[in-house]
C-alpha cells in the first residue's frame, strides 16, 4: 500500500514545492546585486480597450493610443508608506489628466500594492504601472492577479517597450540599473541586454522619450551634497536613440522638477503620491509631487510653461 501511494506523494510534494511556480523564476540575474529582468515578463493582452473615453490598442511590446490623449500625469507610488491615494489621484483626474504612469513605488508588499492598484482603477482613466528598484517583481505580478476582473484600465507595462501618443513615442524601463539601489534580489532591475531590446524599438521618426523609475545620469539627478545618482548607461542610451530626453522617478532628491528646452527637449522626475516630503539636512521641506505634461506637436511640455527648471516650493 505505501508503495501504491509512493508517486502521488512525490507528485503532490513537487507540485508544493512548485507553488506559486515562481513567475519570474527564468528572468533572475545573479551577481553581486541580484534582480529580475521585468522588461521581459509577458506584454499586456492583445487587443483594444477603453477607459475613460480614451482608446488604446496592445500589439505585443507595444501600445498606441487613438486618438492621443492631451494630458499625461507622470507619478510615483505611496511605497513605503501605505497611503489613501483617492484625495490626490481625484486632484490629478480634475487638473485634466487623461493617461497617468505609474513609475515604482506601487508597494513594498501584496497587499500595499493591490491597494495602491486598486485606487488607481478608481480614477477610471488608463493607468500604465512600471516597476521601480522598490517593487518586488512576482509581489507585483501577485497584486495584478488579485485585482481581476477589476482592473479596469490598470495596465501592468513592465512588458511593454514603447507607448505611442500620436508621433509622441515614450519608451519603457522598469527596475533598477543592474539591480543597483534595489529594495531586494527580488526586485525589478535591468541591463545592457534590456537596453538593446529598448533600443531595437525605438521608432524612427517623431519625439521620443525614454520613461523609467531610473534617472539618467544628469544635473537633476544629483543627491545630497552633489554626488551624482543618476545612471550614466541611460544618458548614453538617451543620445544614441536620438531621444528628446526623460522622465524618471530616482533619486527623489529634485522630484517634481523639469527642465524644458526647445524642440521638445525635456528631463523631468516625478514625485510621489500619498509620500511624507523629505527634508534635507538643513530641515528644508523637499518638493515630491507628481508632474502633469501635455503632448503636442513638439512632444512634452510642462502643462503651465514657466522657468521649471528650479521645482516648486512647497
Amino acid at each position: 500500500m505505501r508503495g501504491r501511494f509512493l508517486p502521488v506523494l512525490l507528485l503532490s510534494v513537487s507540485a508544493l514545492a512548485c507553488h506559486p511556480c515562481d513567475p519570474v523564476g527564468d528572468l533572475r540575474v545573479g551577481g553581486d546585486s541580484p534582480y529580475v529582468r521585468c522588461a521581459e515578463l509577458p506584454p499586456p493582452a492583445a487587443g483594444s480597450r477603453s477607459v475613460g473615453g480614451v482608446s488604446f490598442q496592445v500589439d505585443g511590446r507595444e501600445l498606441r493610443f487613438a486618438p492621443s490623449p492631451q494630458h499625461v500625469a507622470f507619478l510615483r507610488g505611496p511605497a513605503p508608506h501605505a497611503s489613501d491615494l483617492a484625495v490626490g489621484l481625484t486632484a490629478l483626474v480634475g487638473q485634466g489628466a487623461d493617461v497617468l504612469f505609474v513609475l515604482g513605488g506601487v508597494g513594498d508588499d501584496e497587499a500595499a500594492a493591490e491597494r495602491t492598484l486598486r485606487a488607481l482603477a478608481a480614477t477610471e482613466r488608463p493607468c500604465f504601472v512600471l516597476g521601480g528598484g522598490r517593487d518586488e517583481a512576482a509581489t507585483l505580478s501577485q497584486a495584478f492577479e488579485a485585482l481581476g476582473d477589476d482592473a479596469k484600465g490598470v495596465v501592468d507595462a513592465r512588458g511593454l517597450r514603447v507607448v505611442h501618443m500620436g508621433t509622441t513615442s515614450l519608451m519603457l524601463l522598469s527596475g533598477a540599473p543592474e539591480g543597483r539601489y534595489a529594495r531586494t534580489d527580488d526586485a525589478c532591475g535591468f541591463g545592457s541586454d534590456d537596453l538593446d531590446a529598448l533600443g531595437d524599438s525605438v521608432p524612427d521618426t517623431g519625439p521620443r522619450y525614454l520613461i523609467s523609475w531610473a534617472s539618467p545620469a544628469s544635473d537633476l539627478a544629483l543627491g545630497f551634497d552633489g554626488v551624482q545618482a543618476g545612471e550614466p548607461s541611460l544618458t548614453e542610451f538617451i543620445a544614441g536613440a536620438h531621444l528628446l530626453g526623460s522622465v524618471s522617478a530616482w533619486p527623489a532628491f529634485r522630484a517634481g522638477a523639469v527642465m524644458s528646452g526647445q524642440g521638445g527637449q525635456l528631463s523631468a522626475l516625478a514625485g510621489a503620491l500619498g509620500a511624507p516630503h523629505a527634508r534635507s539636512a538643513d530641515g528644508a521641506v523637499l518638493p515630491d509631487h507628481p508632474l502633469m505634461l501635455q503632448l503636442g506637436s513638439a512632444g512634452l511640455s510642462p502643462v503651465s510653461p514657466t522657468d521649471a527648471a528650479e521645482p516648486a516650493a512647497h
